[in-house]
């Protein structure tokens, strides 16, 4: 199993926005290939972060949903569509132990 953490950092402007983007988007997930969880976290410090922890069965699940992502975010960037975050950050995690 491989896990991504994706951090989201929304503009102070943006916070609704940014959270129905990743509400809607986690509605999205259920019919891909490979996940097997997500949950999306917000900060108790940071009310303007936002954590998506996913879960897939295998690394090439997760490549194909890493792709995809950097691919729309690349084709929004392209298209002049700004950004609904600040900043991102993300990293995958081999599970090791999941109970």
């Amino acid at each position: 199993m491989i896990t991504l953490i994706a951090e989201h950092w929304s503009d102070p402007n943006g916070i609704g926005k940014g959270t129905e983007a990743i509400k809607n988007n986690t509605q999205n997930l259920k019919n891909i290939k490979g996940l097997i969880s997500r949950i999306v976290l917000k900060s108790e410090i940071d009310p303007y972060k936002i954590t998506t922890v996913t879960t897939f069965a295998d690394k090439s699940s997760y490549e194909n949903f890493v792709n995809g992502v950097e691919q729309r975010n690349a084709k929004r960037a392209k298209d002049g569509v700004p950004s609904l975050f600040r900043g991102e950050k993300l990293e995958g995690y081999e599970v090791l132990v999941n109970i």
